[in-house]
């Protein structure tokens, strides 16, 4: 797949570069494509519809988890699941990064490019899924000791703790629906050649 850890290229094999003179006679780069197309199957507006429920979906699951940690009840000792439930932040935003990428019309893609969008979005909203089941998990924990007393600053379970499980579960809903919009997707590698792009 010729993947490499980088900042400019993830799949630096696709890309070739040349050397030519410019109008100035001073020397530039042009890089061109000649990896292989990712071609969407899809027709279009069931591409349109992927796309737009899996940004719907993935700015749910951030709004949702902003909810969930508002609502937790105040003071925050002993809540250990509020940092696990932070740390969802970082594969959301990915996965919004990926559905911004995500192009409009159905068109061939680049391996990257396509790499940079669905792929990144629905890696993004697996990872967020783990870490709200271990923000979950700890919660439970956390009130199963409140139960038993062995904690004793949380004193009740109120509705700003159940505020925060439904949007726990809304969240966790929001991801599964951008797994299930990107596995919708259908797509087919063609050679650099059986497509010049516009």
């Amino acid at each position: 797949m010729g993947r490499i850890i980088g900042r400019r290229y993830r799949f630096v094999d696709d890309y070739k570069k040349t050397v030519y003179v410019g109008a100035n006679g001073k020397p530039k780069q042009k890089i061109r494509y000649i990896g292989q197309w990712v071609c969407p199957q899809n027709e279009q507006g069931e591409f349109s519809r992927i796309v737009l429920m899996s940004r719907i979906a993935a700015g749910a699951a951030l709004a949702a988890v902003i909810a969930a940690l508002l609502a937790v009840p105040l003071p925050m000792d002993n809540r250990w699941y509020v940092p696990l439930t932070a740390a969802a932040f970082f594969p959301l935003i990915y996965a919004v990064m990926g559905v911004a990428l995500m192009p409009n019309q159905a068109k061939p893609m680049e391996r990257q490019r396509f790499h940079k969008s669905f792929e990144r979005a629905k890696g993004a909203a697996i990872a967020c899924l783990i870490v709200l089941g271990l923000a979950v998990i700890a919660a439970i924990v956390c009130w199963i000791l409140v139960f038993c007393g062995v904690i004793v600053e949380i004193k009740a379970f109120t509705f700003r703790d159940g505020a925060y499980a439904f949007c726990m579960l809304l969240s966790a809903a929001a991801n599964i629906a951008l797994i299930l919009e990107n596995r919708k997707l259908k797509t087919e590698l063609k050679e650099n050649d059986a497509y010049k792009p516009e």
